[in-house]
């Protein structure tokens, strides 16, 4: 119960981001510095996840256990990528309306993303049509 008043809160807190107005140019550099960080997280478990998948054929269990670990990194790696875009926010715009956004809340709700969940799909289909 806890988590979903968090999902709900999260994409209050995400509407009420949006509608502030915040300059440009740092909104523009807060979301360069957060997309490098998430690729650098990104690109180590790639590799490993990619080695995994070429290993293992879709006949064994371990192959859905993969795809199951590919929709969850791909899930934490977009939500921590948009919580770590408010952090940047919150550290270069000195207002109250950032400091009292919940970074929390904002990753719980894009955890929980139903576009995150369908891209996990779409890629699950994909990476089972290749492999078989």
């Amino acid at each position: 119960m806890k988590l979903f008043t968090m999902y709900k809160k999260g994409r209050i807190e995400n509407k009420r981001l949006l509608e502030l107005d915040l300059p440009k140019n740092i909104v523009s550099k807060s979301i360069i510095f957060s997309l490098i960080f998430t690729v650098i997280i990104a690109l180590p478990c790639i590799a490993l996840i990619a080695s995994l998948l070429t290993v293992f054929s879709p006949v064994r269990v371990m192959f859905w256990i993969t795809l199951v670990l590919v929709y969850l990194f791909l899930a934490i790696v977009y939500a921590s990528g948009s919580a770590f875009n408010v952090v940047l926010l919150k550290n270069y715009i000195e207002t109250e309306e950032i400091k009292n956004i919940d970074t929390k809340s904002i990753f719980v709700s894009e955890l929980l993303n139903p576009l995150v969940l369908l891209v996990g799909i779409i890629l699950g289909f994909m990476i089972y049509y290749m492999a078989s």
